[in-house]
Order: C-alpha cells, then sequence, then structure tokens
C-alpha cells in the first residue's frame, strides 16, 4: 500500500490545510531566496576582492613610481606608472560591477570612498607622469642617457656632469626649467585637491582594504605637494638669481645670531656672487669691516637711535643694517647702506673690493642653517680645523676671534677661515648626489620655516611668490591680533646662546569693555663672564596690532649695571612700524640672574569686534635668527570658547580661557571661536 508523506493531511479542517500550504510556499521561496542572496553574497565578494587586491598592486606601484622619481629614475618610474595605471583600471572595472550597492546605508560609504581613492590614484599617476615628462625631456636636452641620470643619483659628481655640457646645452636646460615653473604649481595645486578629497572621507567610513591602501597615499601625496611648491618657486628663481637673462649680483649676508640683531644677526661678513647663465661668474666673500671701514671716514648716514644710544654708534653701517625684523626692509636697507659706502670709498680703494654697486637679490643665512647644510654635505676641513654640523658655530667663532692670532695670521685676515668654508661649502653642494637633493630640499625648507635663512629678490613679481612660499621672512600686519618680540644684541659679544628667553602673553577683558594684552619676558642668563660671554644688553620691540594703546611696562633700565650702578628705570619708546604699534625698551642681565620685562596696552577696536563677532585670531612671529622660545598663552575673553585651533589640553577645556603652552620656533597661528 502507498501513499503520501501527508496522507492523512486531508482529513484535517480545511483552513488548517491552507496553512500547511501556506508554510511549504514560505519554505520555498525563502530557499530559493537563500540561494539567490548567496549566489548574491558570492559575486559581491568575488568582485569586492578583485577590486580590493587590484587597488592594493596599483597603490604600491604608485608608490614605487615615486620613489623612482625622487631617485631620478624616469624609465623605471614610468614603467611603474604604466602598472599602476593597468591595476587601476582593473579595479574600476570590477568596481562598476558593484555600484548597486552604493544605495545601500553601510556598505554604499565603502563603494564611494573606493571610487574616490581610484580617482585620486588616477589623478597622481597623471602628475607623477608630467613630471616624469619634464625629466625625460631635460635628460633629452642633455643628451644625457637615464642610466647616466641613474648614476649621477647613485654618486656622480653632478658638477662634472653639467660642466661637461655645451653653453647652448646649459642654457637650454635652465630655460626649460624655468618655464617650467607654472606647471609644477599646476601640479602641485593637484595634488592639494586630491589632498583634500581624501580628507573630505568620513574617517569612520574607511576600514578595511580600502582605508589600509589609502593611508600610505595620503602621507606621500602630502611629500610630493611639498616638493613640487618648493620646484616650482626654486624654477622661478632660475631667471633673476641664475642671471639667465643677463647676468645677475647676489648679495649674501652672513649673520651672527650668536649676537642676535632684529634681522637676523650681526652682519660680520659677507658675499658678493655674480652668476652668468646658470654659472657662478665670480664669488668673493669679506669681512664686513673691509667695506663699513674705509668708508667711514667719508660717509654720513646716521644710525637708529637706539644704536647711537646703547652701543655709540654714530653711523649707520652695513654691520648693522638689518635694524627691521623683515628680511625684505633690512635687505633693501643693507644694498643701499652697500652702495653708499661703496662710492663714499675713495676710487682706488673701491677698485680693490671689485663690487657692484646694486643687487637683484639678497641671501641672509645664519650659522644654525650652515649646521643644517653639513648635515647633508658632512664635517669640512679647512687647515687644522674640522667643522662640522655640531661645531660650526662656535670653532668658526673661536677662529675669527682668538685662533687666528694663535695661528700668527694678521688681524685682517681673520676671516680668510670663513672665506674657504664657504668656497668649499658651495663645491660640496656641487658634489651632492642628485639622490639626496629631496632632502637637501627639505633641510632648505626647514631653515626657512625657522627663520635661520631668508631671501629677497628686487624683482616684485618674484619676491611676491616668495613670500607666499614663506621664504621672505616678511612681517606684514593683518586684522588679527599680532605679537612679535624682537632683541637687539647692543655690546653684549655673542652671549645669546647663553640667554634662554621665555614669553607669556595673557588677555583680559576690562571693565570699560576693550580688552588688555599683558606680554611678559622672562631672560635667564646661564652664561660667566669669557671671551665670547658678557651681560646681556638688549633693546626690545614688542610688536602688537595698530591702534594698540600703551599702558604701563615694568623692568626696564636705564643703561647696564656698568653705566648705571644705581639700576634706574628706563623709559618705553612707542612708534608705528611695519604697520604695527611697537613699544621698546632697554634692559641687561648679570650673568647667572634673570630678569623679567612687562608691558601692558588696550588691543584696538578691531580685535575687540574681531572677539564680540565670535572669531578671535593671534598671529605670532618668530624672530628671524632667534632659538625657539618658549611660548605661554593665557587667553581670557569673558566668554565661552567653543573651539580652537590648535586645541587645548583636555584639562583646560570648558571655560572662558585659553590656555596653551607651546615653542615659538617657527610663525604661528592661532583661531579661537565663541
Amino acid at each position: 500500500m502507498s501513499h503520501q508523506v501527508d496522507f492523512l493531511a486531508h482529513l484535517e479542517p480545511e483552513p488548517r490545510q491552507r496553512g500547511r500550504r501556506r508554510s511549504r510556499a514560505i519554505l520555498v521561496v525563502m530557499s530559493g531566496g537563500a540561494v539567490v542572496l548567496a549566489g548574491f553574497l558570492a559575486w559581491t565578494a568575488v568582485w569586492a576582492g578583485q577590486a580590493a587586491a587590484a587597488v592594493w598592486d596599483g597603490r604600491d606601484r604608485l608608490l614605487e613610481a615615486r620613489d623612482r622619481v625622487a631617485a631620478f629614475d624616469f624609465a623605471a618610474a614610468g614603467e611603474r606608472l604604466e602598472a599602476a595605471r593597468a591595476s587601476f583600471v582593473s579595479a574600476e572595472a570590477d568596481l562598476t560591477k558593484l555600484r548597486y550597492l552604493r544605495a545601500l546605508p553601510w556598505v554604499g560609504p565603502h563603494v564611494v570612498a573606493g571610487e574616490t581613492g581610484l580617482a585620486v590614484g588616477r589623478d597622481l599617476i597623471g602628475v607623477l607622469e608630467d613630471v616624469v615628462g619634464l625629466g625625460q625631456e631635460v635628460a633629452r636636452l642633455t643628451g644625457l642617457a637615464e642610466a647616466g641620470l641613474g648614476g649621477v643619483s647613485a654618486g656622480v659628481d653632478i658638477r662634472q656632469a653639467y660642466e661637461s655640457l655645451s653653453p647652448d646645452v646649459k642654457r637650454a636646460v635652465l630655460r626649460r626649467l624655468a618655464g617650467a615653473a607654472p606647471d609644477l604649481a599646476a601640479l602641485a595645486a593637484r595634488v592639494d585637491l586630491a589632498i583634500s578629497e581624501l580628507d573630505a572621507l568620513p574617517s569612520d567610513d574607511l576600514v578595511g582594504p580600502v582605508a589600509e591602501a589609502l593611508r600610505p597615499v595620503r602621507a606621500r601625496l602630502r611629500e610630493l605637494g611639498d616638493a613640487l611648491d618648493t620646484a616650482s618657486v626654486l624654477a622661478l628663481l632660475l631667471p633673476p638669481f641664475g642671471g639667465l637673462e643677463q647676468s645677475s649680483h647676489l648679495l649674501l649676508l652672513f649673520m651672527n645670531n650668536d649676537e642676535l640683531r632684529p634681522g637676523g644677526g650681526f652682519i660680520g661678513s659677507y658675499g658678493v656672487l655674480e652668476m652668468h647663465e646658470g654659472e657662478t661668474s665670480s664669488f668673493v666673500t669679506r669681512d664686513a669691516y673691509a667695506l663699513d671701514t674705509p668708508a667711514d671716514p667719508f660717509y654720513f648716514v646716521p644710525s637708529p637711535e637706539p644704536l647711537a644710544r646703547y652701543m655709540g654708534s654714530t653711523k649707520w653701517a652695513l654691520r648693522d643694517s638689518n635694524w627691521s625684523p623683515d628680511f625684505a626692509v633690512s635687505a633693501q636697507q643693507a644694498i643701499a647702506i652697500f652702495s653708499a659706502e661703496l662710492q663714499a670709498i675713495p676710487p682706488e680703494e673701491r677698485a680693490a673690493l671689485h663690487s657692484p654697486l646694486t643687487f637683484q637679490g639678497v641671501i641672509g643665512m645664519t650659522p644654525d642653517f650652515v649646521s643644517t647644510f653639513l648635515r647633508v654635505t658632512g664635517p669640512i676641513a679647512i687647515g687644522d680645523q674640522t667643522f662640522t654640523a655640531d661645531n660650526v658655530a662656535e670653532t668658526l667663532e673661536y677662529e675669527v676671534q682668538r685662533g687666528f692670532a694663535e695661528d700668527g695670521t694678521p688681524y685682517a685676515q681673520r676671516k680668510e677661515i670663513l672665506v674657504a668654508l664657504v668656497e668649499e661649502m658651495r663645491a660640496r653642494l656641487f658634489a651632492v648626489p642628485l639622490g639626496e637633493y629631496p632632502r637637501l630640499f627639505a633641510l632648505v625648507e626647514d631653515g626657512l620655516r625657522a627663520k635661520q635663512l631668508a631671501l629677497f629678490s628686487a624683482d616684485l613679481g618674484l619676491q611676491e611668490a616668495l613670500t607666499r612660499a614663506g621664504w621672505t621672512a616678511r612681517v606684514l600686519p593683518s586684522e588679527t591680533d599680532a605679537l612679535m618680540v624682537v632683541d637687539a644684541n647692543l655690546a653684549s659679544l655673542k652671549s645669546d646662546p647663553v640667554v634662554s628667553r621665555s614669553i607669556r602673553y595673557a588677555i583680559r577683558p576690562a571693565l570699560d569693555g576693550t580688552y588688555v594684552g599683558q606680554v611678559i619676558v622672562r631672560y635667564e642668563h646661564t652664561g660667566v663672564f669669557d671671551w665670547k660671554t658678557t651681560r646681556y644688553r638688549t633693546y626690545t620691540r614688542f610688536y602688537v596690532p595698530a591702534g594698540s594703546r600703551f599702558l604701563r611696562a615694568s623692568g626696564m633700565l636705564r643703561d647696564d649695571r656698568l653705566k648705571d650702578p644705581s639700576g634706574q628705570s628706563g623709559e618705553v619708546t612707542e612708534e608705528p612700524d611695519l604697520g604695527f604699534a611697537t613699544f621698546g625698551l632697554f634692559i641687561s642681565v648679570e650673568p647667572g640672574d634673570t630678569r623679567e620685562i612687562q608691558v601692558e596696552y588696550v588691543l584696538p577696536p578691531s580685535v575687540q569686534a574681531a572677539i564680540e563677532a565670535g572669531s578671535y585670531r593671534l598671529k605670532t612671529w618668530k624672530q628671524l635668527g632667534a632659538a625657539p622660545h618658549a611660548l605661554t598663552l593665557d587667553l581670557g575673553f569673558g566668554k565661552n570658547i567653543r573651539r580652537a585651533s590648535p586645541g587645548e589640553e583636555a584639562i583646560e577645556w570648558g571655560d572662558q580661557s585659553y590656555r596653551l603652552n607651546t615653542v615659538l620656533d617657527q610663525d604661528k597661528e592661532f583661531v579661537i571661536g565663541f
């Protein structure tokens, strides 16, 4: 006897039979749905896996291409770029098959992130292809095989390779590089755009393979953008500084920041560099007194009042020309004084100096920057002395102050060791392997940012470009709150390295609705009296927003302990400068002592209006040549702070004051919202 498994079902009531039939139908549908869902998930997993693998492979080839470009191996870079493009094309094809996932609430952002990453990758490939194209074009112009460039990168003397070129080829190469400035700037802008696209993605949605693939790309993009920005500015420098169209003369100011001055440091030596078609026609360095001393009897430009009062300087000489903290102002003053002194010297003595009357540009550098340079070139031996990154400032100072006498060198020739050092540094610069140039450029940018190196161009267009790049140590006013403390070592020998400074800036609301600013500068003299160290005598100027109203000051002196044993209080000089209000005063600190100076003033209506409108900005400038100083901010506004950049420590959140301890190692800006 045969029958169905549910043969008794027909005996059940009809409602129960209908329910049983619905259950079987649902089971069939669910089973079919499970099969379809499994297939859907398998399909999605296959294409997602393939896309992720292609993204990773393309990412790796892209980073390899970037590294090959940095090593000037353009052929290998081109191969890596082709491979990267193929991988990204494959990934895009796979992601296209998954576009239906974009509508899903959690999965969709991953697909969008992948598509954005691929778009950024394509943009980066295009940027690197343009860089490779420029490199290959230069290689063709020079006639150097790319293997030759690889050899230069590995350590072949670039000076020999460059000097072996004919003058016509050199001109063609330099002009091509100079003409590439706008292209390089455009490439840098494309990199910035790619970074913004990556930054716009919500970080919590970037998980898994996409996040891992994009993370190193984001870091390398910033490096590439910075390098392209630097290259575009350097390309702009070539025509006027390299003498491409006509010979150019550059004035080099060697500013000793062990004797700090407003514009970098005491100018103990200078150099005159003549360039023609990208080559050095002549380069001489001299003691600043070689110009100042013979001009003195015939030259009558008065010194700034503080120099005359606290140093007895009746004439403004080249060595003291950088009285402005704005390097553009100091550079132009140096050119003007140089020309005036040169023309004042009798003709027979003037001819011996072999110097021009004007310059196309000025380069100012401190021993701190020279130290940075030696970290790339390695130690330099001059006679019995070896200069390293760690001892160059101290060794050079000893040689020009005491060592020359021990060696029997005449006083007039005591700075010839500096001449020899600069000449060897120039030779070492050309000998740096191309592969080390990215590191060298980075160190140059660090020197510019830390304001141990500064440039000035007499060409207004180029000067603007250099200023935008942050290479000119300009001090420009704005509508924000502002603070700059400027020291001028006046007859303190080389005492600055043993004098530590700290700056504290506070704001408090007053009863009349205004805001009062208070700046305290603390000097701690950790040295002793010796051949290069004495009491620290400084004329300090506070640069604050124009329209600030002086209230009071304390700590200033009439003169130092020797000249005024009674320690009478000094006076404060108020005057406008560079679009700021300034308060100037004198202070002297004995070895082993600590002293403070303080100024208070009412902030101008523009700052008060910004606070009342809910957005406050403070710009602080680091003095050119100065060591990094501790900076403490204690800004009270009488209203709750909602946001700040940079942010306070968490313990300081939730009140009406912004408190931050930082280091003034470069120009900085602080933004606070209410």
